[in-house]
């Protein structure tokens, strides 16, 4: 399949893109890399067609949602996690539905709704466990405890923050261990 072929050529997902023994995303491509991916994105989507596998069309917007979020297009983002999220249910991926979740906890996280970014991070981080997915629960307790240092609450951030430099440990990445423990230890008592 055509469509196929095109995703493969793209880069990976934020979500996919964790450098070696499963580090965090990299930082995401200038905008003008970004927005010529974005183009070939829709391109493939339009191929694709009504008929097309729902499993490419999910992949498909959530790499959408992964740019336009890069790109501060915050309502894009949301509106393709959201599509991606519901047909990666229907299928019955339940990967799929944890890192579009925990994408929508990030976007509310940016734009400063703590309250509905924690409830996307606690939603995601049991199926992350339960999926054994080291990576996307390491990830997803980063980014709890940078939510709940902004909010103020230290004790809890500090926790957190230590949990995710466990988890990058466990899984071998000692850079991002590093970080994240340089992050618990500048949390303020």
């Amino acid at each position: 399949m055509v469509v196929d072929d095109d995703v493969r050529r793209l880069p990976a997902r934020r979500s996919d893109r964790r450098g070696p023994r499963g580090a965090p995303p990299p930082d995401l491509a200038p905008a003008a890399d970004q927005r010529r991916d974005e183009a070939r994105l829709r391109q493939a989507l339009d191929d694709l067609g009504p008929d097309g596998s729902p499993a490419v069309r999910a992949a498909l917007l959530e790499r959408l949602g992964d740019i336009a979020g890069a790109l501060d297009r915050y309502d894009d983002a949301t509106t393709n996690y959201t599509i991606a999220r519901t047909t990666y249910h229907d299928l019955g991926n339940r990967l799929g539905q944890a890192n579009t979740i925990k994408a929508l906890g990030d976007i509310a996280h940016v734009q400063g709704r703590y309250d509905e970014a924690t409830a996307h991070y606690q939603q995601a981080l049991p199926v992350y466990r339960e999926l054994g997915d080291r990576v996307g629960e390491a990830n997803t307790l980063l980014s709890m405890g940078r939510l709940t240092r902004a909010e103020g609450r230290h004790d809890e951030a500090r926790r957190l923050l230590q949990q995710a430099a466990h988890g990058y440990r466990t899984i071998g990445n000692d850079e991002w261990a590093q970080r994240a423990t340089a992050e618990a230890d500048a949390v303020r008592s």
